[in-house]
C-alpha cells in the first residue's frame, strides 16, 4: 500500500540491547557443589551442619534444592584461606 504524501515518515532507532541479568541470589545445589568442588552428599552434610541453609522454592520434598549465593562464596573463600 502507497504511503500518503501529506504524512511524513517516522524513524525510529533500533531498540538498545537490555542489560544483562544480575547474578541470581540463588544457584541450584548441583552449581553449588561445582563452586565449591564437593559433591551433593558434602553439601548434605554441610546442610545438616549449619553451613549451608537450603531453600525449596516448591513444596514438593523432590524439588530442586537452592543455597544462597553469598554462603557459597562465603564457604569457597573459607576453603581458599584454609
Amino acid at each position: 500500500m502507497p504511503r500518503s504524501p501529506g504524512r511524513p515518515r517516522v524513524h525510529t532507532a533500533p531498540a538498545a540491547a537490555p542489560d544483562p541479568p544480575p547474578q541470581s541470589l540463588l544457584v541450584p545445589r548441583r552449581v553449588a557443589c561445582e563452586m565449591l568442588a564437593i559433591s551433593s552428599a558434602t553439601a548434605i552434610r554441610l546442610e545438616a551442619c549449619g553451613k549451608l541453609t537450603a531453600i525449596k522454592l516448591h513444596p514438593n520434598p523432590n524439588g530442586k534444592t537452592f543455597y544462597k549465593r553469598s554462603q557459597v562464596l562465603a564457604l569457597a573463600q573459607e576453603g581458599d584461606d584454609a
